[in-house]
């Protein structure tokens, strides 16, 4: 029994480029639209009603003063003759039509028009679904992929039935009994909305992951074969992954660190500053405190392995900005030595947990099994002990793409093409026979002050990602990706990417298995 089993749970996948079965999804779709044609039916005639009586009661507001006036006048020179007072009263009524409030003319019928208008968009897409979901059958073990991993009821955009690398990985994200159980924060609501951005979560909207991604992520690794090289892999990761203070322009995460980890991120990028008179890392972003230090980083980066040996974390540590008092503090490397020979809670040091002596010839030839439940820093122009890690934007083990400050009106163009880039560029790479193991290193991270916020980039970047993955091939490495407040669905489909096959992979599964049999 694996791991989801265990847990009676199982993921939504219709967002991530792989639905459920068919009938479930058009079930729920259908079901969604049948709801917002009798919500529509029932607030058209309310909406009408409560648009005329506001309209009328606005109307006699403002002209009350001019019918009690005419009409006291009428009575008091005509009193006698009724016939006169009913042709004055009919006289009035007609001024009063065109001399009026005209909201009583023009908002009435514009509100009418606009419900009306609203109910046929919403029965003709109810229409159009349950006609696209009549003659559509998937088995359970298959998912149909679309241009952009979403189902849009046109066989023009569909792409060939994929499978799963093992019947391991496939039960682990997509359960063998079909059974779509939904999230009470992503129900119905999202299956009526598939081709909307809105029902697809690249930005990180929520104080904590979904839960049926922490589900998912926490040991999502376990999957992989040990001799897997590093650079096979997509690997979600963080950038300023402590930064969760200091407003809009200082704020790039949503989630604390454990999160992100449950999560299914891999990579964090640890931006650290020396403060006088004080043996401690403290967490920056640029001059703002994070209100967490290199102890609480290391802590929970330790317990998190502990509890998932088949992981690892892959930590890129910067000294942020230089203390203010240098003369009366400590150097980095004093400090970083004095962390690594604490003790943890499993009666070892941190020094124990890091990745050591991983030179030229280590770094080829490391695997997923030789460093698993280890941490692997990425020394960002530190001065401390070689033999931790690796050495950060070392040209011969790393290629980084960082293009954090945007500039001029196709700043935003730029970013999103090297973004592309880059993801193309991890895939090729790790089709190379010999590329010493090279990781290709791609944030999504910018920024652009005043104009541009971290998080109003993320928005539009993390969706450049996630809708440029499993497009060319199905199993497609995207490398690490470094993002801002990264959403549920974009990690989900970047772990996903690690276990489809390519249409030739599954090719060559198939002639061996065929072979087999013969």
């Amino acid at each position: 029994m694996n791991f989801l089993q265990s847990e009676q749970t199982t993921v939504i996948i219709s967002h991530l480029s792989c639905h459920p079965p068919q009938h479930n999804r058009s079930h729920h779709k259908e079901g969604y639209l049948r709801r917002r044609v009798v919500h529509a039916s029932m607030t058209l005639p309310a909406v009408l009603v409560l648009s005329m009586m506001a309209s009328v009661s606005m109307s006699k507001e403002n002209n009350s003063w001019k019918w009690q006036r005419s009409l006291r006048h009428t009575i008091e020179v005509d009193a006698v003759n009724d016939g006169n007072i009913r042709k004055d009263e009919q006289l009035l009524s007609t001024a009063a039509v065109y001399n009026g409030d005209w909201s009583v003319h023009v908002v009435g019928p514009l509100l009418m028009v606009m419900a009306v208008l609203q109910f046929l968009r919403v029965w003709r897409k109810w229409g159009s679904t349950t006609t696209s979901s009549e003659g559509a059958k998937e088995t359970e073990a298959e998912c149909v992929h679309t241009q952009h991993g979403i189902e849009q009821g046109n066989s023009s955009h569909r792409r060939p039935v994929v499978k799963y690398r093992s019947d391991a990985a496939r039960n682990y994200f997509h359960p063998s009994d079909g059974v779509v159980v939904e999230d009470s924060n992503y129900g119905d609501e999202t299956w009526g909305s598939m081709e909307h951005h809105t029902a697809i979560q690249v930005f990180a909207q929520q104080s904590t992951p979904a839960p049926w991604l922490s589900r998912i992520g926490k040991q999502w690794m376990s999957l992989l074969d040990d001799d897997v090289p590093l650079s096979s892999i997509s690997i979600p990761g963080s950038h300023d992954a402590g930064s969760r203070y200091g407003g809009m322009y200082v704020a790039t995460q949503s989630w604390t660190l454990i999160d992100q980890l449950r999560s299914g991120i891999r990579y964090l990028d640890i931006r650290c500053r020396r403060e006088a008179g004080r043996c401690r890392l403290s967490i920056y972003h640029g001059f703002v405190y994070q209100r967490i230090d290199m102890d609480d980083v290391l802590q929970t980066v330790q317990c998190f392995l502990q509890q998932h040996p088949t992981e690892i974390v892959l930590m890129r540590v910067k000294e942020e900005c230089k203390p203010k008092e240098e003369k009366n503090t400590k150097s980095f490397s004093t400090i970083w030595n004095w962390y690594m020979q604490q003790s943890c809670s499993n009666g070892t040091t941190y020094g124990a947990m890091m990745a050591r002596n991983m030179g030229d010839d280590g770094w080829r030839t490391a695997t997923l099994g030789s460093v698993r439940g280890k941490v692997i820093v990425f020394r960002d122009d530190l001065k401390i002990d070689p033999s931790y890690g690796i050495k950060y934007r070392d040209n011969s083990k790393m290629d980084v793409q960082d293009y954090y400050a945007l500039q001029g009106l196709h700043g935003m163009s730029k970013k999103k093409a090297l973004i592309k880039a880059y993801m193309e560029k991890a895939n090729h790479n790790k089709n190379k026979k010999n590329n010493n193991n090279m990781l290709i290193i791609n944030h999504c991270s910018a920024t652009q002050i005043p104009i541009f916020t971290p998080s109003y980039v993320a928005k539009r970047t993390n969706k450049t990602a996630y809708y440029n993955i499993l497009t060319s091939h199905w199993h497609k490495t995207v490398g690490i990706l470094v993002m801002d407040f990264p959403g549920d669905h974009l990690i989900f489909r970047i772990l996903l990417s690690n276990f489809l096959l390519s249409p030739e992979k599954e090719k060559e599964v198939e002639e061996a298995t065929f072979a087999q049999q013969l």
